[in-house]
């Protein structure tokens, strides 16, 4: 396992700009960060400044922006992360982290294909850019509940990636769910190839499911609510083939075939 560069720091913000329906990309500057960040991880940001709200809140990090730039995308939701949206350029951040683990990135992989729900994309991007610099293609499959929920379409094709849209409602691409569309895929290339996930529970279970059938490399980035995000108050235990593991120190990044899927 890499070694951790666990820190806690005031980054200040270059940019807070609103990407989609209700999404938004802060990016930050910090040296450090950018340069011992890996693709999966998070940060556990101080989103007030006094004890309302008490808990930080875990953004996963999205990419960087340039070698001392680092990028982090959410969607404003709920009290916290609306405190959040209203942060301007030059206020700065209390973050810990870069936190927990990553997903690999092995160029023994020919292709990857990467499967986002939601706001699971955001932690995919950074993943693409890593892939992409090693010259691995990569294949990005999108899901979302309409064409107002897609986010970062552009950005994956930009790095010259291949890209396919599935929604819910037929409002954009595919009209389905994004598992839908994932075996025609995995055999439309050689191999070696790899599939990562995030996003809701159930994409990726069956995501975990095809990668099962197809004997094929799968990691998933699990979302569950983190309390302290340093693996102290195990409230983000789930349960895998050797026991339970803590989100926030052992993940967010499983491997598909430990994780038991419940539900």
């Amino acid at each position: 396992m890499a070694e951790k560069h666990l820190t806690q720091d005031q980054l200040e913000i270059i940019s807070n700009k609103v990407v989609g329906d209700g999404f938004y990309r802060l990016t930050v500057r910090s040296h450090s960060w950018a340069k011992s960040a890996r693709a999966g991880q998070f940060a556990h940001i101080r989103v007030g400044k006094g004890l309302e709200p008490l808990l930080r809140r875990p953004i996963s990090i999205h990419g960087l922006d340039d070698r001392d730039a680092i990028a982090f995308l959410y969607q404003a939701k709920g009290a916290g992360t609306a405190l959040l949206a209203a942060k301007r350029t030059g206020e700065t951040i209390d973050a810990i982290g870069p936190a927990g683990n990553g997903f690999t990135v092995d160029a023994r992989f020919r292709r990857i294909i990467l499967v986002g729900g939601g706001i699971g994309v955001a932690p995919l991007m950074f993943l693409a850019q890593a892939y992409r610099a090693k010259g691995t293609a990569v294949t990005v499959l999108l899901g979302a509940r309409s064409k107002d929920c897609l986010t970062c379409l552009a950005d994956f094709k930009s790095l010259g990636c291949q890209v396919t849209v599935t929604t819910d409602d037929g409002s954009q691409g595919h009209r389905g769910y994004v598992t839908d569309i994932l075996e025609q895929h995995i055999s439309a290339g050689p191999g070696p190839v790899a599939i990562f996930a995030c996003g809701p529970t159930v994409m990726m279970r069956r995501a975990a499911t095809i990668a099962g059938l197809y004997d094929v490399f799968c990691e998933v980035s699990l979302e569950e609510r983190m309390a302290c995000g340093v693996g102290a108050c195990l409230g983000c235990a789930v349960m895998t083939t050797t026991g339970y593991r803590r989100v926030c120190a052992d993940g967010p990044v499983f491997s598909a075939e430990e994780v038991v899927w419940t539900g």
